[in-house]
Formats: structure tokens, sequence, C-alpha cells
């Protein structure tokens, strides 16, 4: 990897035109609030990158966001500070694998799950590996069928048997089943009672 320290060297003069175009273009805006139209009209740069130009002339966000592609990266970012910013655009983060190892990744490479894993949007902090697990266990993915549905998980019925001993177990007698109903319905109404 002989150009590497070039490539590291061009982005950095990239980010600080970046910084240059994001005071011109929002010293414009300030004059004139048909600069927008007048930007998206005579450049190639679109009204979106010209509104990630206003927040990194504001020094709300670092000119490095102005290349993030995702919708949802860059939103969870604009609620970070400018040093979570840098710790998110210019290294790895440490996220939690539910096969209780861990993973270094991007920011931007993350699925929103995982950002939302990372990222606490209510204290605005990142979370550690423990708190991620914490986080993954109050979260739990619902699973949808082809449908659209939820999938329930199949149950094997019980035995008469087993139903009989875990109802004793609950402190109900036959005296109050057969108040409820027939005993069919009873059988089915005891299945459900079990597994909910």
């Amino acid at each position: 990897m002989k150009n590497i320290k070039k490539f590291i060297e061009l982005l950095g003069f990239i980010n600080e035109s970046i910084k240059e175009l994001a005071v011109l273009y929002y010293e414009d805006l300030q004059n004139n609030k048909k600069a927008e139209d007048q930007y998206a009209i005579n450049t190639s740069v679109t009204r979106t990158a010209l509104r990630k130009l206003v927040a990194i002339a504001k020094e709300d966000m670092i000119p490095e966001s102005f290349f993030i592609t995702s919708c949802t990266a860059y939103n969870m970012l604009s609620t970070m500070r400018t040093d979570q910013q840098e710790t998110c655009l210019n290294s790895t983060v440490v996220i939690y694998s539910e096969d209780n190892s861990h993973r270094l990744k991007k920011f931007e490479d993350l699925s929103p799950r995982q950002m939302n894993m990372f990222y606490c949007l209510r204290s605005k902090s990142f979370r550690n590996l423990a708190e991620q697990k914490e986080w993954i266990n109050d979260n739990p993915v619902v699973k949808l069928s082809h449908k659209g549905e939820l999938k329930q998980p199949e149950v094997k019925p019980k035995t008469k048997a087993a139903l009989i001993k875990e109802l004793k177990l609950l402190g109900i007698n036959e005296k109050d089943l057969s108040k409820l109903a027939d005993a069919s319905t009873l059988m089915k109404a005891a299945q459900l009672a079990l597994v909910s």
C-alpha cells in the first residue's frame, strides 16, 4: 500500500476545501435567501449536499460528514457532539455480537439496529459492550413470516397428566374448572393458559 500516505494527505486537503466551500456558501445564504436555488442550478451540488455544507459551516458537523451517504447514519451523527462524530468517522467502533464476541466496524457500515445499539440517543453517549448486550436483551429481534405476520413459537401440546400437574401447582382444582366449561374447552383453555 504505497499510496495510502498520499491518499490520507489528499483527504486532509479535501476536508479543508469542504470547510472553505461551506463558509462561502453559508455566507451567500445569509445574504440572499435564494442562494440555495442559484447554487443548485449553477453547480453540480445537490440541495442535500448544500444543507450538509450549512451544518459544516455552523460547526454542527465535521467536514468528513459531507461524504456520508446513509441517511440513517447522517441523522444519527447530527445528534452527536463533534468529538463523537470524529470518533465515528475517523476510526472503528466496537460492536457487540450476539455470539458474545465483538467486532470493529466503521460507523456508517453498521445496520440501523447496530447504530441504535451502539449510540444512545437519549443520553447522547456511546454504549460500552455490557450496555450493548443489555440493549440487545431489551430489544429482541421480532421475526415476521413471509406474509408479514408475527411468527408464533410452535408449542407442543402437553399431555393431560402434565396439564393437571401444572394446574395443581397453580392451585386450580377440578371443581374450579368444572364451573367454567366442558372438558374439551377446558383442555384448550388450560393449554393456552400454560403457554402464555
